[in-house]
C-alpha cells in the first residue's frame, strides 16, 4: 500500500510520459523537501519492482517511469484506493478554516483522524502553510500536547478567510438571493464556508444600503463586498470582534476623496442581523463599502482628477499614443482609482472576472501597467496586486482602441498595383482605425526602412525571405474577411508599438551580457530571485536590500505576466544603475500557481518617463514577438544573439 506522497510522485512521473524530472522539481510540486523526495523514492522503487514498472534514475538528470501493462493495472488500483480521500488542497483549506475560526483543541492527531491521513501528512501540510501565514501577518503556534493555535489580530484573520478559504467545508442550500450579480457558484461556495443565514443577511444589507443611498455596485464589487460582509457577520456571531480598527496614514489627497458617507448603515445592519455593531466594527463595514466600484458615477473633486490626468499623460509618453482626448479612460480612472486605493491600502482583494482574458488580449499592456505601481506607492505607500493592474490594463486597452490614433500599415503584395489598391480600399473601409501609408511589392522590400509603420500586412502566403529577415508581418487573404481584420487587430495590440527611436546603445546598456544567464539545474522561485539579485548587487546595479524588496513584492502579488514569463522587481530607491537580468531555465519552475521559464529581473526607475518608454519599446517587442525564440535557447550565447539581433 503506497503512502500519499509516494502516490503523488507516481502521478507526476506518469504525466511526464517518460521524460525525466529532478528531485528538486518534484519537491516544489508536492511541497516537501528534496530529502523527503529521495526517501519516498525508495517506496516508489519497491512498488515498481513488485508491479513490473521500470523506475529509471540518472544522476544529474532525474527520475523517469516506464509503465508496463501489469504495472498500469497496479497503479490504477492504488489510485482507486485513494480516490475517496480528501485532496491536499481541500485538506489545507479545511486546516486553515479550523485554525482561523479559533479552535484551540485541534492537534496533529485530531486533524489526521478527521481527514483520514497520517500525522506525517498533516505535519507536511502545516510546514507548507506556515511561511505563507507568516508573510500574511499571522503566526502558527504549536503547543505540544495542547494543540495548534493561529495568532494574529481579527482584522488580518478576516482577510485571511477571504484569501485562503476558497472551497466550502460543508454542504448547504443556496439562498436564491435573486440578485444577478451573485453567481450560483459563488453563492454556493460562500454558503458552504460561512453559513446560509449570514450570506442572506449580507445580501439584504447591501441591497438596502444601495436603495437608501441611490447607488449600485458593479458585479465584481458586489461579490467582493458580499463575501467580506458575510465573514464579518459570521465572526461577530462567534463573538470575535475587531477591538481597534487600523487607521492607516493615507495621503491627504486620497483621504479627502474616498470618505464617502453612507446613510443609515448602522441601523440597517443592526435591524437585519439583530446584532449590536460597535464603533470599530462600523468603521470596518464603512471601509468595505467604500472599497467597491459603482455602476453609477460618483462626484470626485479636482485632486483625484489631477492624479488621473497625470496617469494619462504618463501613459501617453510611455506608449506614444494620444490618450488625453479619450474621455472614457479619464472617467474610468476617476471611478476606479479611489476605491482601488482603499482596497490596496486595507488589503481587500477583488477579483477581475476578465483577468485571464486581459493577459491573453492585452499582454503588452498588462506588462506596461506594472509601471503604474509607483502612483500607488506615492499616494498610499502600498503596491497593487495583479487583479488591480489588470483592471487598469482593460481601461488602457479600451482607450487605445477608441483613440484617434491610426495604425500605420505598409501593405505588401505581388497581385499587381491595381488589385492591391482595391484590397487597400477594402481594408480602410472595414477598419477605420488604420492608415495605409505605402503599398509595396516584394521586390521593393528594401524601401520598408524608409517608413515609420506599426505593421506590415502581406496579401497571400509568404515566408521570412519574401518580406525580409527579422520583419514582423501579418498574412491576410485578398477578400479581406473578418478573420483578416481580427488578425491585424490582435497583432497590433500584441505589439503596442512605442515611439520609434534609435535604441541600439540603450539596449546594450539595459541588457548587459554580464546579466544574462541559462540555468540547467532546477531552482525554486526564491532561489532564482536570490541568485539574480546577488548578481545585480555584485555588479553594482542595486543595493543589498533589493533582494528583500523583490521577495516582499512577490509575496504580495505574483509578477507572472503570462506565456511563461515573470518580471520580478523591487523599489526604485534601491536601484543604483538601470539594468535587467535575464534568466532562461531549462525546465519551467512554479511561480506561485503558474509555471515560468523566462525571468526578467527589472531594475528600472519607472518615474523616468524617457527610460520607461525606451524599456517598454524593447520589452513589448520581446514578450510578444520573440518569446518562442527565447524559450528555445539552450545556451547563454543563443540568448545573447537573439536579444542582440532583435534591436
Amino acid at each position: 500500500m503506497l503512502s500519499e506522497n509516494a502516490l503523488l510522485i507516481l502521478n507526476i512521473l506518469e504525466k511526464q510520459n517518460g521524460d525525466p524530472i529532478t528531485a528538486k522539481k518534484l519537491s516544489n510540486q508536492i511541497g516537501i523537501s528534496e530529502r523527503s523526495i529521495k526517501s519516498y523514492m525508495n517506496e516508489v522503487s519497491d512498488f515498481c519492482e513488485q508491479s513490473g514498472c521500470i523506475l529509471i534514475r540518472k544522476s544529474g538528470v532525474g527520475f523517469s517511469l516506464q509503465l508496463t501493462k501489469e504495472g498500469e493495472e497496479a497503479f490504477i488500483e492504488e489510485k482507486n484506493r485513494y480516490k475517496d480521500n480528501i485532496s491536499r488542497e481541500s485538506r489545507i483549506n479545511y486546516i486553515l478554516y479550523i485554525l482561523l475560526t479559533g479552535w484551540t483543541t485541534y492537534t496533529i492527531t485530531l486533524f489526521a483522524d478527521e481527514l483520514q491521513v497520517s500525522r506525517n501528512v498533516i505535519s507536511n501540510d502545516l510546514n507548507y502553510i506556515e511561511p505563507i501565514l507568516t508573510q500574511f501577518g499571522l503566526q502558527l503556534n504549536r503547543v505540544t500536547g495542547k494543540g495548534i493555535i493561529l495568532l494574529g489580530d481579527e482584522f488580518t484573520k478576516r482577510k485571511a478567510f477571504k484569501r485562503f478559504c476558497k472551497n466550502g467545508i460543508s454542504s448547504g442550500d443556496v439562498i436564491n438571493s435573486s440578485d444577478y450579480r451573485l453567481s450560483l457558484q459563488e453563492e454556493t461556495r460562500i454558503v458552504s464556508s460561512y453559513g446560509k443565514e449570514n450570506l442572506k443577511n449580507a445580501v439584504n444589507i447591501i441591497k438596502k444600503i444601495e436603495q437608501k443611498n441611490v447607488f449600485y455596485y458593479t458585479d465584481y464589487s458586489f461579490q467582493m463586498i458580499v463575501e467580506y460582509l458575510t465573514i464579518q457577520i459570521m465572526r461577530m456571531r462567534q463573538r470575535n470582534y475587531i477591538s481597534v480598527f487600523p487607521q492607516f496614514e493615507l495621503n491627504k489627497i486620497v483621504l479627502e476623496n474616498i470618505t464617502i458617507q453612507f446613510l443609515e448603515v448602522k441601523n440597517i445592519f443592526e435591524t437585519e442581523c439583530n446584532i449590536h455593531i460597535s464603533i470599530e466594527e462600523e468603521k470596518y463595514l464603512m471601509w468595505i463599502l467604500r472599497s467597491g466600484d459603482f455602476q453609477n458615477r460618483c462626484i470626485i473633486d479636482n485632486k483625484i482628477e489631477n492624479i488621473c490626468e497625470n496617469m494619462i499623460h504618463y501613459l501617453k509618453e510611455v506608449i506614444g499614443i494620444e490618450l488625453s482626448e479619450t474621455e472614457e479612460l479619464y472617467q474610468s480612472l476617476k471611478q476606479f482609482i479611489p476605491s482601488s486605493f482603499i482596497r490596496v491600502k486595507y488589503g481587500f482583494e477583488i477579483k477581475n472576472p476578465f483577468f485571464e482574458d486581459v493577459k491573453t488580449i492585452y499582454p503588452g499592456i498588462f506588462s506596461i501597467s506594472y509601471s503604474l505601481e509607483w502612483y500607488y506607492k506615492k499616494y498610499i505607500g502600498t503596491l497593487p496586486n495583479e487583479h488591480e493592474l489588470s483592471f487598469l490594463s482593460l481601461f488602457i486597452g479600451g482607450a487605445i482602441k477608441r483613440s484617434n490614433y491610426k495604425i500605420k500599415i505598409v501593405l505588401m503584395s505581388n497581385c499587381g498595383f491595381v488589385i492591391t489598391n482595391i484590397i487597400a480600399k477594402r481594408l480602410e473601409d472595414k477598419m477605420k482605425q488604420i492608415e495605409i501609408i505605402s503599398i509595396l511589392s516584394t521586390e521593393e522590400k528594401s524601401k520598408l526602412s524608409l517608413f515609420e509603420y506599426d505593421l506590415v500586412v502581406y496579401v497571400g502566403c509568404c515566408c521570412d525571405e519574401t518580406i525580409g529577415e527579422g520583419i514582423e508581418y501579418v498574412e491576410i487573404s485578398s477578400i479581406v474577411n473578418q478573420s483578416d481584420i481580427d488578425k491585424i487587430t490582435q497583432s497590433y495590440f500584441n505589439r503596442i508599438r512605442i515611439k520609434s527611436s534609435k535604441e541600439g546603445n540603450f539596449f546594450l546598456s539595459l541588457f548587459p551580457k554580464e546579466l544574462m544567464f541559462y540555468k540547467k539545474e532546477c531552482l525554486d522561485r526564491e532561489e532564482l530571485i536570490s541568485f539574480l539579485c546577488k548578481k545585480m548587487y555584485d555588479k553594482g546595479y542595486v543595493k543589498k536590500q533589493y533582494e528583500e524588496e523583490v521577495m516582499k513584492r512577490e509575496m504580495m502579488c505574483s509578477t507572472f505576466i503570462g506565456n511563461g514569463i515573470a518580471i520580478p522587481h523591487g523599489s526604485h530607491q534601491s536601484i543604483l544603475s538601470s539594468g535587467i537580468a535575464v534568466l532562461k531555465l531549462e525546465e519551467p519552475v512554479f511561480w506561485g500557481e503558474d509555471e515560468v521559464e523566462l525571468v526578467f529581473l527589472l531594475a528600472i526607475h519607472f518615474q523616468n518617463i524617457e527610460l520607461t518608454r525606451k524599456f517598454f519599446k524593447i520589452f513589448t517587442e520581446l514578450v510578444e514577438n520573440k518569446v518562442e525564440e527565447l524559450k528555445s535557447c539552450k545556451t547563454v550565447e543563443e540568448l545573447e544573439h537573439i536579444l542582440e539581433v532583435s534591436f
